[in-house]
């Protein structure tokens, strides 16, 4: 069905993001019928926005339109903000939005 992106990585590559954002690394835990993973809470939230924003900037370059750099911007600030609220933002629609996240 192709729903499996890369079978036997998922947790490593998860661990791998956290790091990365210079995040607290999850604690995975089997448990009875399955597993539980612990994310610890962030520290400080402009820290971990800005890295983002670097990262994404990183793997974009110049090739983001004036509309994918306010919502990245307005992402950056808020990382809670909602597609409706960037749509009223920027002036576009909310399915806009999610193409230009995507």
């Amino acid at each position: 069905m192709g729903l499996i992106e890369r079978y036997g990585t998922g947790i490593k590559r998860v661990r791998k993001m956290f790091l990365d954002y210079g995040l607290e690394e999850p604690v995975f835990e089997i448990m009875s019928g399955g597993f539980a993973v612990t994310v610890y809470e962030l520290k400080d939230l402009n820290q971990v926005g800005e890295k983002v924003g670097d990262k994404v900037g990183d793997k974009v370059g110049e090739k983001i339109t004036q509309n994918q750099q306010l919502i990245l911007d307005c992402i950056i600030e808020n990382p809670y903000i909602t597609t409706a609220n960037l749509s009223s933002i920027v002036g576009i629609s909310s399915r806009k939005i999610e193409v230009n996240i995507s």
